[in-house]
Order: C-alpha cells, then sequence, then structure tokens
C-alpha cells in the first residue's frame, strides 16, 4: 500500500512503500520532493556497503573524484566540482578512516556499476538496470562536509541513502531568477549562490525564496523532481546511489 503524508509547510512530505517494486507505481502521484520510505528494506547493499568491504574488495579500482578544498572563506562552490583528480577507492576511504578533510576526496556521481559491476548483485532485481527503464545510477561516496552545489536536475531523479547522513536544501524552480543561475553552457544548472552563508550584498533577491530542509538517513529515498534546485551536504560520511527516469516530463 501506497500512504502520502499531509503537507507540513518547510518541511517535506513522506510516503511509505513496501519494496521497491512500488517505485514504478509513484509516477503519476510525486510532484514535489518527497521522502521515500520502506522501498530499500530489503537491498543487500545497505547490510553489504561499509569502507571495510569496499576497501577489502575493490580498494585497488581507480575512479575520478572531485577535490573539495577546506577554505577559510568562501569560494565558488561550483568550482570544486570541477577540480578532479584520479586516484582508488583505497584513497577515498583512507582519507573518510583517517579524517583527511584538507583536500576532501568526493567520488560523486560516478557510474559505479561500470566501474564495479560486481555491485549489481547487491542490488534489487526490480531496479530493472538491465532493461534501460533506469538510464542512470550513479554513486555518491564521501567524507563528511562533502557538499554538491546549488542546481537542479534535468530528469527527474530518485536519490537512496546507503550509509550516513545527508542534509538536503529545497527551492521550488518559480525562485528560479532569485538564484543567479550561470549563463554558461556548462554551468547554467547551477547556481553561484552559498544557501548555509547567503551573501545577500551579492545576491539580494534571496531575501525573495522560501526553502524546504530535509534529513535523508540511511534505508531512505528522497524523490526530486526535474527542475527543483536543490543544495546537498553530508552530516557524516556517506554512500548514496540516484537514479533519474521519466525525462519526458516537461521541466515545471
Amino acid at each position: 500500500m501506497i500512504e502520502l503524508s499531509d503537507k507540513t509547510e518547510g518541511k517535506l512530505d513522506y510516503i511509505n512503500i513496501n519494496s521497491t517494486d512500488d517505485i514504478y507505481k509513484l509516477k503519476n502521484i510525486l510532484k514535489n520532493p518527497t521522502i521515500i520510505k520502506g522501498a530499500m528494506e530489503n537491498w543487500p547493499a545497505i547490510q553489504r556497503w561499509n569502507w571495510t568491504y569496499l576497501l577489502n574488495n575493490f580498494g585497488n579500482r581507480k575512479v575520478l573524484v572531485e577535490v573539495q578544498q577546506e577554505a577559510a572563506v568562501p569560494v565558488d562552490l561550483v568550482e570544486a566540482i570541477f577540480d578532479k583528480r584520479e586516484v582508488t577507492i583505497a584513497e577515498v576511504i583512507d582519507g573518510i578512516l583517517n579524517h583527511k578533510f584538507s583536500p576532501r576526496l568526493y567520488l560523486a556521481m560516478s557510474p559505479i556499476l561500470t566501474i564495479i559491476p560486481e555491485l549489481i548483485k547487491d542490488l534489487p532485481s526490480s531496479l530493472n538496470l538491465w532493461s534501460g527503464q533506469i538510464e542512470d545510477v550513479m554513486f555518491w561516496l564521501g567524507p563528511t562536509g562533502t557538499i554538491s552545489p546549488v542546481h537542479f536536475d534535468e530528469s527527474d531523479n530518485f536519490l537512496a541513502q546507503i550509509l550516513g547522513i545527508k542534509k538536503i536544501i529545497f527551492i521550488e524552480p518559480k525562485y528560479s531568477h532569485c538564484l543567479y543561475p550561470y549563463k554558461e553552457k556548462d554551468k547554467y544548472i547551477y547556481s553561484p549562490v552559498d544557501l548555509e552563508q547567503p551573501d545577500f550584498i551579492r545576491f539580494p533577491k534571496l531575501v525573495e525564496i522560501q526553502s524546504r530542509v530535509c534529513i535523508i538517513e540511511p534505508g531512505e529515498m528522497i524523490f526530486i523532481p526535474k527542475g527543483h534546485w536543490h543544495f546537498v551536504r553530508a552530516l557524516e560520511s556517506s554512500i548514496s546511489l540516484n537514479f533519474w527516469q521519466w525525462r519526458n516530463r516537461k521541466l515545471i
């Protein structure tokens, strides 16, 4: 049974479903950012994907990471995602286990199932990873404090939290003009604003926006509609998956 919560101003809706199988029933129900509970209860990844498992089995695999610097003063948060370095998974996990946060190595938006196809067995077959129904599956692994700057997705998105806790701040598309999006072709989905330390002098229209904030915990999913601006911060060292669907829905 699918049960949708009542709306609460400033908070997100949530929905309870019985299994991953029910995700595909949500297409005509979900219109706003929504926390999904119950979908991941039987995922082997929830039990297996920890630092020891990944280090012992796949530590030598090479991956491309974002290098997020520890800055004393605010910097352009978007620039961090364009600073890349090739390392091994062991190097990323070593930074987590030994609290090496300057810089932070963030395995972000990684096509992990092509790098480590052995991980497919840890995900439910109902995700239909081989059928093309899910067009992209991305992996996110990093230490406390890693961020994804303010941006929107061009397709409806499910974020599945495997390990650790993340904070997500949502801004509705109607406030796009208040977020001063980049004009460059490679950055137009991003905003230069820092929602945690807003600069109202540089970005005066920020005073007009209203946001919703949620905390996503292990075993929870969150639905992120295309066009919804959002900022993500890891409150703990964490592992997440996300996948996009339903690319034919028009932007809000």
